[in-house]
């Protein structure tokens, strides 16, 4: 079993004028850590620090085909989150973490394979 986490992209082309330091994703790390001192094989792939485009990301994961993906979203990037979870094109589960449970239901209302968690 497989999972991922994903620190979600801030935009939807690779951006050449982002330079700024990015914040390093504890929580996210501490997700990842937990998961991996419990056996189970994770990754974590930081797209706000590589400048990663989406579609990029999209590729990348489809191509892993990881059983859950962990996303955080931001109200910044949430129409790119949304973009990015419903291009996923295969069966997975969606672990979203999030401040903005409200909005995200109404971009996303009760699906069957996400389970949202607020910080």
């Amino acid at each position: 079993m497989k999972t991922l986490v994903i620190n979600s992209p801030l935009f939807r082309y690779k951006n050449p004028l982002y330079d700024e330091d990015s914040l390093t994703p504890i929580g996210l790390g501490l997700i990842a850590t937990a998961l991996k001192a419990n056996n189970i094989n994770v990754s974590l792939l930081d797209a706000v620090a590589c400048n990663t485009p989406l579609q990029e990301l999209i590729s990348m994961v489809c191509a892993e085909m990881p059983d859950f993906i962990c996303i955080n979203v931001f109200t910044t990037n949430l129409e790119l989150v949304k973009e990015f979870v419903e291009s996923i094109n295969y069966s997975t589960h969606f672990i979203v973490i999030t401040s903005h449970i409200t909005t995200w239901a109404h971009l996303h209302p009760n699906p069957s394979n996400t389970i949202v968690c607020i910080s």
